[in-house]
């Protein structure tokens, strides 16, 4: 089978030729930061010409297509992010069955770190089953070697506003209302919730303007605030670097206000603080030093406003 590759600074991304109903498969992929990405993107997607220039045999390919073929019911149309590179690399997919009319989205990992992922997206995926929250799973196969698992896919848009939204503001309320364990309190007395992990634009999808949340796989009960601040901060750090910590607190200071005291929490830099540091430990594991000094801006910031 002849496959198209995409390749990005961070990735490579392959789809097989797609027909008129298969195009929401290019929804894999959204240039976000650089106009020429967007660009050389829009070329890719509408110019024959310019695929075949990267077109190259299944049978050639570095990874699993023919195992994830099968597992994904041999579906006719097929799109492939490879991930990015390191321990928890995995292969994102999205799928077209043209015999059964069903649009999917999959995962498959073989890595030992992105195994552990996959296994934790799948529990939280069944623990919130009917909830709203997730997509339906679908399918799994858990191997020695291998993780796959299959959901719906939603058909939405990709949600490109940095703006913390009435609707993204209620989703985060919602989502905070539940948690994975029985364990309510560090031990530094800080109300533990379910947080997705990663609670930025990237990972939302908007549909009959609902919002709908994908890619599970670091979602784990953390303090209170934690996607919020995820939202705020990582989305601002990721796009617009130059922007200052304490602008940014600035413009989201009545949102976060709001958000605690939701929940009765009157006071929460201590919350801000445990989410700085958390971040910095994070960024400095996987050696981000432009996120290891915002987030010890940040860290800084909060121990004196």
């Amino acid at each position: 089978m002849i496959l198209y590759k995409f390749r990005t600074f961070v990735t490579t991304y392959y789809f097989t030729k797609l027909n008129k109903k298969a195009l929401f498969l290019y929804g894999l992929y959204y240039p976000y930061k650089s106009n020429g990405a967007k660009m050389y993107w829009w070329l890719f997607r509408n110019f024959f010409f310019i695929r075949t220039l990267t077109a190259t045999n299944s049978s050639k390919v570095k990874f699993q297509f023919e195992l994830i073929h099968k597992l994904t019911g041999n579906a006719t149309y097929l799109s492939f992010n490879m991930g990015s590179p390191g321990n928890e690399q995995k292969i994102s997919i999205l799928g077209y069955d043209e015999v059964s009319g069903s649009p999917f989205f999959a995962k498959f990992s073989e890595k030992p770190a992105a195994i552990l992922l996959s296994l934790n997206e799948i529990k939280v995926l069944e623990t919130l089953k009917d909830t709203g929250l997730t997509p339906t799973l679908l399918d799994k196969r858990i191997t020695n070697k291998y993780v796959f698992f299959k959901t719906e896919y939603i058909d939405g848009t990709k949600s490109n506003s940095t703006e913390l939204t009435d609707e993204i503001f209620e989703f985060l309320i919602n989502l905070s209302s539940y948690d994975l364990t029985t364990k309510k309190n560090t031990e530094v007395g800080l109300i533990l919730v379910l947080s997705h992990g990663d609670f930025c634009p990237w990972n939302m999808l908007v549909k009959d303007n609902k919002l709908r949340l994908i890619d599970w796989e670091m979602a784990m009960d953390r303090v209170l605030g934690y996607d919020l601040f995820t939202f705020i901060f990582q989305t601002s750090f990721l796009l617009s670097t130059e922007i200052h910590v304490e602008k940014i607190f600035t413009d989201n200071s009545e949102r976060i206000i709001q958000y605690f005291e939701h929940f009765k929490i009157y006071d929460f830099l201590p919350y801000l603080k445990c989410f700085s540091k958390c971040k910095i430990e994070i960024e400095i594991l996987k050696k981000n030093q432009i996120l290891v000094l915002k987030y010890t801006e940040l860290f800084n910031y909060s121990k004196y406003y």
